[in-house]
């Protein structure tokens, strides 16, 4: 467990690799190459922390469904993705905010589900490469009218189906995925 801890100026702050499971928690990340990593079976748990100013925020590659975890979490002012997520890679983020990243959310090959967070003035919230089995998905998260367009279709968050938006439009306000 890393708690408390200042990660400035590292290649990657830290990283789960191989069956290892890593808790980080109320962590600064600033100045490194990557913030976190979680790749080839480690699990990464991201509580309460900020990433800013790092080459990237937070990636995952080939883990299990929970492979890499941020909640409560900020990650700001990536040069590249704020999370990005490789082949085989998966990532959940709950109450996390991604703002003023080059990318907020990149999904190649990868599946990410994301859940009353917000994404806020990033260059292009969300960028996306999937085959067939993987799904970005969001529950409850807002955007700002930057970033856009998502290039999924969304409804407003609790609204019934019927109500989406065009996913070519930019976006302001509280979103489900329909």
């Amino acid at each position: 467990m890393v708690r408390q801890a200042r990660l400035e100026g590292n290649g990657v702050g830290v990283a789960a690799r191989r069956d290892g499971g890593l808790v980080v928690q109320d962590t600064w990340f600033t100045g490194n190459g990557l913030a976190g990593s979680a790749a080839t079976g480690g699990d990464l748990l991201v509580e309460g922390s900020t990433a800013d100013r790092n080459g990237g925020g937070f990636h995952s590659f080939e883990v299990d469904a929970d492979g890499l975890v941020l909640r409560d979490t900020a990650v700001r002012r990536s040069r590249g993705a704020g999370v990005n997520c490789g082949q085989g890679g998966q990532a959940y983020l709950e109450r996390t905010t991604l703002q003023r990243n080059a990318i907020g959310v990149d999904a190649s090959q990868c599946s990410v589900r994301v859940a009353d967070s917000a994404f806020t003035w990033n260059g292009r919230h969300v960028a996306a490469s999937l085959i067939e089995w993987d799904v970005v998905a969001f529950r409850c998260t807002t955007f700002t009218a930057d970033g856009g367009p998502l290039g999924v279709p969304l409804r407003p968050c609790h609204q019934p189906p019927g109500g989406d938006t065009s996913p070519g439009t930019r976006v302001t306000g509280t979103f489900d995925a329909l």
